[in-house]
């Protein structure tokens, strides 16, 4: 009997650990840039994007901050007066509600960790890098889920679920901004 129950009390406080940190799936997407006007040579490459020298943090910020605007998000933490997101720094969105569609694709893709009948919504951790000399920047979304049952207030959604779903449908979001804002020009 004692056995059975320390293999529960085991298994309970195992469990506890594993719901005290909710999943964080993040996608990074690296993009390729060349500078417009690099001087002699043979000129920016067909495949990338263009953008000024020394106008990459502009970029990659003027992207984020256009994509969460098309989504109808707003940065929580960019800081009195700021009107740009800095590099290897993370932002925080604002939560917003996710439909019934999005949670029914979500189970769809991810079969394993389905999300039961809840009311849920978002908010998404950004951070983005410059590689000047690759003349890359890197984009990185991290999804947070948080639930409630009805009226009550937000909390943390503690199951496991795929924040890789999340967080691809921004990255991809982003790609399409980064092609909109800076298109890749062909010779």
């Amino acid at each position: 009997m004692s056995r059975i129950l320390c293999l529960l009390a085991f298994l309970l406080l195992m469990a506890g650990a594993t719901m005290a940190q909710a999943p964080q799936d993040s996608v990074t997407k690296k993009v390729k840039f060349n500078y417009r006007n690099p001087g002699s040579g043979l000129g920016p490459d067909p495949t990338v994007h263009i953008i000024h020298v020394n106008a990459e943090n502009t970029a990659a910020s003027r992207v984020i901050l256009a994509t969460l605007q098309t989504l109808n998000l707003s940065i929580t933490n960019l800081g009195s007066g700021a009107t740009m997101l800095q590099p290897d720094r993370s932002y925080q969105t604002d939560t917003s509600s996710v439909s019934a569609a999005e949670i029914q694709q979500h189970n769809t893709a991810s079969p394993l960790t389905p999300l039961p009948a809840r009311h849920y919504a978002i908010k998404y951790i950004f951070l983005y890098k410059v590689d000047a000399v690759n003349q890359e920047i890197s984009f990185n979304v991290s999804a947070i889920l948080v639930q409630r049952g009805g009226a009550g207030p937000w909390s943390p959604y503690i199951s496991p679920y795929s924040g890789f779903f999340f967080s691809r449908l921004i990255i991809g979001q982003i790609k399409k901004k980064m092609d909109e804002l800076y298109p890749v020009i062909s010779h």
